[in-house]
């Protein structure tokens, strides 16, 4: 039995949940021989998943809105701490005999994967030292960061990726995770057309300003907020994360994207703006005019059947596909 060991990032910001799903299925349908272990602070989400090993545990990472006074000793910490884990989870590695250890993000698993001897991959639209380089100068300790980062083996990288470049191998793969479940679609549908048009509307966002702007175009409005309910709504204002990013590429929704002017969130945005199939604003108040939506939604279906087929295909299979020659 061949064994895959996998370290999710408990971070709502790296998407690393949703990409698990998709690559979970993918293991199941296609290299059903394989055993998966996964290690995260996260609570697993699914009852019962055949061929499946889920155990909590701690896997320090940065915060998205860390104290950029703070910063630095806080790195300094957080390094500090890496050799403790590593000792920590070698009597996993030595227990499970993984062929594969998979970081979804964090460093700390690739130098377990080095300290153990096995191949250790990396999975992510971006990675912790580039994202910390905003806050602070490249110093002794973000390169300690990325020296741990340049030990994995190989790093898949979807599109809507940034800061990637530190990866001595690099292997673009489609986008990872998001399937639309179809019969949701149109049963959300079914429910809300009667009553206006779908709209999905993220946390944080001007419901207000939105309301007023779609209004304008349509009249009634029914507004949306579960992830799963996206792929069926007519126009999505979404923070820049990969999760909601992904889910709308599926359904082939146009998008208005907030980015907050920090990476990786300002690439995706404009990745996506240049592909014709969303519109990039800094802050949540800086919500388009009625007629900047109409040409983005008018000019965004033929956007998305033109979309290069790293946009469209599942990445998972290609992830499996090399697992299996392992």
């Amino acid at each position: 039995m061949a064994r895959l060991l996998i370290y999710l990032s408990a971070r709502p910001i790296t998407g690393s949940l949703f990409r698990f799903r998709a690559l979970y299925e993918a293991i199941q349908r296609w290299a059903g021989d394989w055993e998966v272990a996964v290690r995260t602070p996260l609570k697993c989400p699914w009852e019962s998943c055949p061929g499946l090993f889920w155990e909590k545990t701690p896997l320090p990472e940065p915060s998205p809105l860390l104290d950029e006074e703070r910063l630095g000793e806080w790195i300094r910490e957080w390094v500090r701490g890496w050799s403790l884990w590593v000792e920590g989870e070698k009597e996993i590695v030595e227990e499970y005999r993984p062929r594969v250890i998979l970081s979804d993000m964090a460093p700390q698993p690739l130098l377990l994967a080095r300290e153990t001897g096995v191949p250790g991959w990396f999975l992510g639209h971006f990675n912790w030292f580039s994202y910390l380089s905003q806050f602070m100068e490249v110093s002794g300790l973000l390169d300690e960061v990325a020296s741990v980062y340049e030990a994995a083996q190989v790093a898949f990288v979807p599109p809507l990726s940034w800061g990637q470049g530190i990866f001595p191998l690099v292997q673009e793969v489609p986008l990872v995770g998001g399937g639309v479940q179809e019969g949701r679609v149109r049963e959300v549908r079914r429910k809300i057309l009667p009553k206006g048009v779908p709209v999905f509307v993220d946390q944080g966002v001007d419901e207000g300003r939105v309301r007023k702007v779609v209004r304008e175009m349509w009249g009634n409005v029914v507004q949306l907020g579960a992830l799963e309910d996206l792929p069926a709504v007519q126009v999505a204002y979404v923070e820049a994360n990969y999760t909601p990013l992904v889910t709308a590429f599926r359904g082939e929704v146009p998008c208005v994207i907030f980015h907050r002017g920090l990476e990786p969130g300002v690439s995706m945005a404009l990745e996506m703006e240049g592909l014709g199939v969303a519109l990039a604003r800094e802050e949540p108040g800086e919500t388009p005019s009625a007629r900047e939506m109409a040409l983005l939604i008018n000019g965004a279906f033929e956007a998305y059947k033109a979309l290069p087929s790293l946009y469209r295909l599942e990445g998972s299979q290609f992830l499996v596909e090399t697992l299996t020659q392992v």
